[in-house]
């Protein structure tokens, strides 16, 4: 991944936290999600989350994908007037947490939701942030924080349960607030009020956990021309690691950099996590595998590999990686 680095504080004068809660009031939504049998990853529940509207000509709401879940369930919008609508679920992500419903602008009275606008470009470390949503299920909570480490690999909730969603193959960012249960699928807002992440998750250390919208807006710009997303897949885990865990496992920075990596400015590489017997990688990628350029091209981070995964569907793709010492090529399909 390459870092970008920012100033920590916005010092634009057009934008005042003060005025931000008055300004996305419309925009963000309570969900009361009902799971009323236990299907897949999900128990028999009823609980609540927060969504967000993305495209407010057409009704478009972006959540978390364990928000809509997998199986049967209903999800109801309440607005911050209490109107309340129900919600058709529109998209849901295949591997990442994130999911998009449709609700019917013409049945919304008197108010008039403005789409919070999607900026993944504008994060960075140090940048201040408000999580808005529904933390506590108290409809509208504003709380701050700032993002520190933005490629930390997605966090594991679950490690006892075999049942259990955990995303994987991207970057998560963490910062440090007091949001807490409601807020899945608040919007991670800047002073100007855009959307530079989604709250997924969070631990009992206050550290919260949200996912980068480059996925996101991808998806999006199908979904609002009413189309699929194509989304291509190795079935392949990979883990994101330091430069200096790669040293420690052979592979020195000068001539990982000769083959085509991007060392200087990236954080890491990503390495071989898990390979789904009998999947398209099965045979081609092994555990413990460097990945040190796809299609020519350096992948330092999550983006940069999916980007070409999905942008070369049903075509092969050549590998350059790093194996027991050795630089070889390898195709997958």
């Amino acid at each position: 991944m390459t870092i970008s680095s920012g100033e920590s504080k916005d010092k634009t004068n057009e934008y005042s936290w003060s005025t931000l809660q008055d300004r996305l009031r419309a925009s963000v939504v309570s969900i009361c999600i009902s799971f009323p049998i236990p299907f897949d990853t999900e128990i028999n529940s009823m609980s609540y989350a927060t969504g967000f509207v993305v495209d407010a000509d057409q009704g478009i709401i972006l959540s978390n994908r364990h928000v809509m879940g997998p199986g049967p369930s209903s999800h109801k919008a309440t607005f911050f007037d209490n109107q309340e609508l129900f919600l058709q679920p529109t998209y849901y992500d295949p591997e990442h947490d994130f999911s998009f419903f449709r609700y019917d602008p013409a049945e919304l009275k008197g108010i008039e939701p403005k789409a919070i606008r999607l900026a993944p470009e504008k994060a960075h470390s140090g940048l201040e942030i408000r999580v808005v949503g529904n933390n506590g299920n108290e409809k509208m909570s504003v709380h701050q924080g700032e993002l520190s480490q933005l490629d930390r690999n997605a966090p594991v909730y679950n490690r006892n349960s075999n049942g259990s969603y955990n995303d994987i193959n991207t970057f998560y960012y963490q910062a440090s607030t007091t949001s807490e249960g409601g807020s899945s699928g608040s919007p991670v807002v800047d002073i100007a009020g855009d959307a530079v992440a989604i709250k997924a998750g969070g631990n009992r250390a206050a550290s919260n956990y949200m996912m980068p919208l480059q996925p996101v807006k991808y998806a999006f710009d199908y979904i609002r021309r009413g189309e699929i997303p194509p989304r291509g897949t190795l079935q392949v885990v990979f883990r994101h690691i330091t430069h200096v865990q790669a040293e420690k496992l052979g592979l020195e920075a000068a001539a990982a950099a000769s083959e085509g990596a991007c060392v200087d400015e990236s954080t890491g590489v990503l390495i071989v996590h898990k390979v789904v017997p009998n999947g398209p990688a099965d045979g081609v990628l092994q555990v413990g595998d460097i990945i040190i350029a796809v299609n020519s091209a350096a992948v330092p981070g999550f983006p940069e590999l999916f980007g070409i995964v999905d942008a070369e569907i049903g075509r092969s793709i050549s590998m350059r990686v790093f194996r027991k010492g050795q630089f070889i090529t390898v195709h997958a399909m």
